[in-house]
């Protein structure tokens, strides 16, 4: 799974098995699922401390996008957390995803939230993630990031993913609003 972490209450976990389902847990933690609706097994899934307040936020989501909108409390932070997935060289479902983004981030009071925070393997690649090359999905990303008013988080210049071949990339991203990039600064991601 992917180790995309933020703060040490909410965790991302994306996998092509076939055995995601309700029954997987965490304990100490609430599971949100979601199987994919792509051709492949698997599902996103976001986890939350249970001890804090958290609302699945379905007015979001959509059946061509595989992702979570879970809005979390805690501390005096309240976040509107995705978990996502966009299949690699799928430049539609990434624009689809990025339209709903853009519509959660001008209501984030609706949902009861301040800040956002994108917990995802996006396929996108780009050198200004410390990634070695770019792709389609990386420079559409790019693009809209930078009519945004959200950052890459991501802080390591490790790869996320490693092929059995040998190569790496840097797929899996933490994409947030700008007060919670600055906060992650000190936190591992």
């Amino acid at each position: 799974p992917p180790r995309s972490t933020l703060f040490p209450y909410t965790t991302l976990f994306r996998s092509k098995s076939s055995n995601l389902d309700a029954n997987q847990s965490i304990p100490g933690y609430v599971n949100f699922l979601k199987k994919c609706s792509k051709s492949f097994s698997g599902g996103v899934a976001l986890f939350v401390k249970s001890k804090f307040r958290y609302t699945l936020i379905k007015e979001l989501e959509d059946n061509e996008v595989d992702a979570l909108f879970v809005s979390v409390v805690f501390r005096s932070l309240k976040i509107l957390f995705v978990s996502v997935y966009i299949p690699p060289n799928d430049a539609r479902t990434l624009n689809k995803f990025l339209g709903i983004i853009v519509d959660a981030l001008t209501r984030l009071s609706d949902f009861g939230c301040d800040e956002l925070c994108i917990l995802g393997d996006l396929n996108a690649r780009h050198p200004s993630w410390y990634d070695h090359t770019s792709n389609k999905l990386g420079k559409t990303l790019l693009e809209r990031l930078n009519n945004s008013n959200l950052t890459i988080t991501n802080l390591h210049h490790e790869s996320t993913f490693l092929c059995n071949e040998g190569s790496s990339s840097i797929v899996d991203l933490v994409i947030s609003t700008h007060k919670i990039g600055r906060a992650s600064c000190r936190e591992r991601v």
